[in-house]
């Protein structure tokens, strides 16, 4: 738009309009917002939960290269698509979005759907490209993204089984990925100059997951990598507080979550209920968007309407949605209040996933269906955004089976 108004003098009208569209031969018409058909939380049947999960894993898939031996094999992921102007960015996803892509699509592949065994191969490739974009361990300065991708690639590697696709290759690289995060973080030094404070939890989630991957050939370096993790956590809630503990979501959730096992107990259990009760606080309801119905559900923690919901809201649902199916987390008397809830802020994700009724106005449907847009207002769409909506959906048909589990007991 800022193009036509410089170079052909056009002057913009901005008013409302009322959009009313057939969406199927025969139906009724209904209201559109934004040119869509505002999604029914009623339609996120467990059913639907897998569909759309095996849509944004496929999407993902689409988006990973692997070049031709003569090319030098070389891989790429695409990091920005624009669907409207059906083109990509030229730069490829940075190491920490390639490592998310990797623990989204490891994390689906435990899922029994159609697309599984393919989310586990792609998933298996980018692991294994991950090192060379990373720097070595003699470099003289940690470069800012490196330790959250060494920590996602760790966790990834987790999801996949541990080392054993790989035996001396893959415990060459696991070695290298803890001497990452060794430099990200210690007790005694606390954490480098070159972390981020924002991949701090991230960390403390590598350094969980690393402490599982050794445990069966190293049971003193996974010890040692065990109480890193713990120190680390709680570095991050001495420094956070509960009240932006959020920043830090899925990942320190997470942490939590492996440290503890199987049945142990999670000493941050209330401060993980309490984050999710402010992000419940701040889902946007029927009563907060007027007549823009495809905002409910979305995730706003500034005050009013200065700000409307993005993606990000994904990064605490994704934890939302793993502890609705642990009891240690979500006692059973609580489940059917936080099911609904976490439904609400799905359902805003789902409005996000360009599907079949939003491709009207895309110029490659093939590549951009089932992506997840920046916003609504905003179409591009960021591998982050898929990455950590599939890791919702993923975490979510996980819990809704312990769920069903409960449920017959």
């Amino acid at each position: 738009l800022g193009s036509l108004v410089r170079e052909r003098g056009l002057m913009p009208y901005r008013f409302r309009v009322v959009h009313v569209a057939h969406t199927m031969p025969g139906e009724p018409a209904v209201f559109l917002v934004r040119g869509s058909r505002p999604v029914a939380e009623t339609l996120l049947t467990q059913a639907e939960m897998i569909r759309w999960g095996d849509g944004v894993a496929s999407h993902m898939i689409s988006r990973w290269r692997v070049m031709e031996a003569e090319q030098g094999g070389a891989t790429r992921l695409l990091g920005v698509i624009w669907p409207m102007q059906g083109r990509a960015d030229p730069d490829d996803a940075s190491g920490p979005e390639r490592a998310l892509a990797a623990v989204a699509l490891a994390s689906y592949a435990q899922r029994e759907t159609a697309v599984a065994a393919e989310a586990r191969r792609v998933a298996r490739e980018i692991v294994a490209s991950m090192v060379p974009v990373l720097p070595a361990a003699e470099a003289r300065a940690l470069p800012p993204m490196a330790p959250s991708a060494a920590a996602l690639t760790l966790e990834a590697t987790r999801l996949l089984g541990g080392e054993a696709e790989g035996a001396a290759d893959a415990m060459e690289r696991t070695q290298f990925l803890i001497g990452v995060l060794d430099r990200a973080y210690t007790p005694e030094a606390g954490w480098s100059k070159g972390t981020l404070p924002t991949s701090r939890g991230t960390v403390a989630l590598g350094f969980a997951a690393a402490s599982e991957v050794v445990k069966a050939r190293d049971a003193g370096e996974s010890a040692r990598l065990a109480a890193l993790s713990r120190s680390a956590l709680a570095s991050v809630y001495t420094e956070t507080g509960t009240g932006l503990l959020v920043t830090h979501m899925p990942w320190v959730l997470r942490a939590e979550v492996v440290l503890a096992g199987a049945g142990g107990q999670i000493p941050a259990a209330e401060a993980m209920r309490e984050v999710r009760r402010q992000v419940n606080d701040h889902l946007l309801t029927a009563s907060d968007v007027a007549d823009e119905a495809d905002l409910i559900g979305g995730v706003v923690f500034t005050q009013g309407r200065a700000s409307l919901p993005t993606w990000y809201g994904a990064r605490p649902l994704a934890a939302n949605a793993q502890m609705l199916g642990n009891e240690r987390l979500t006692p059973r008397a609580e489940r059917m209040k936080e099911l609904s809830r976490l439904l609400s802020g799905l359902r805003f994700l789902r409005q996000l996933t360009l599907d079949d009724e939003n491709l009207w106005g895309v110029t490659s449907p093939e590549e951009a269906e089932w992506g997840v847009r920046a916003a609504l207002w905003d179409q591009r769409q960021p591998i982050d955004a898929s990455s950590l909506t599939l890791l919702a959906v993923s975490e979510t048909v996980a819990s809704l089976g312990e769920l069903a589990t409960g449920a017959a007991e």
